[in-house]
Parts: structure tokens; sequence; C-alpha cells
């Protein structure tokens, strides 16, 4: 089962095989959420993008390719990104540029709570 991260506590409520791929997504949930809200918005993601830490090709990603991305992952439709869509999103889609491979070896800015 996946890793469950309770944003309210900082903690996992449920600790899954996954506890690598969680702990990457975290860190980089953390630096995207300048704000801590514990929730991204798309002014948030969009200036991730652009400043480059992802990469060179996504950082060159329009603004309309990026607010696509932003609504791919917000699968409730709520205008903001919680950990488990940014967890399902990244660890579940193998076939687009921003996905668990591509973070994994970026370095965080943020330490892991």
């Amino acid at each position: 089962s996946a890793p469950m991260f309770d944003m309210d506590s900082c903690a996992f409520r449920r600790v899954g095989k996954n506890m690598e791929t969680a702990s990457v997504v975290l860190s980089l949930f953390h630096e995207i959420d300048v704000d801590n809200s514990q929730a991204i918005d798309l002014e948030e993601f969009k200036v991730f993008f652009k400043s480059g830490r992802i990469g060179k090709e996504l950082a060159n990603l329009t603004e309309e390719e990026v607010e696509t991305m932003f609504h791919l992952i917000d699968e409730d439709e709520s205008g903001a990104i919680d950990f488990e869509e940014m967890y399902s999103f990244l660890s579940s889609n193998k076939s687009v540029s921003f996905n668990i491979d591509t973070i994994k070896f970026i370095e965080p800015t943020t330490p892991l709570l």
C-alpha cells in the first residue's frame, strides 16, 4: 500500500513499501509549497517550473503546458495540489517527463521533516 502523509502533523499515517519515493515527493512538495499552506497553488507551481530546478527541458514549458500539468495533478479539481495528489501523479506517471525518476536526482533545498 502507498504511504499516507498527514500534512497537519507532518508525519506518515501509514508507512508503505515506497517510503523512499514518498520522502522524495515530500521534499519536493515542501520546496514548491513556499507559503507552507500544505497545498500547492497554480502560482507556486509555475514559479517552481520557471526556476529551472527541475531541469531546462521542463523550465522551457509554455505557461499553458504548465497549467495543463497542474490540472492533471489536481485530481479533485480543488485549484490546489495536496501531497496525495502529487505522490499519486509522480509515482504512477512513467510516460511523462515530470515523474519520480526525474525528481530523485534534485538536491532538496529544504530538509525532510
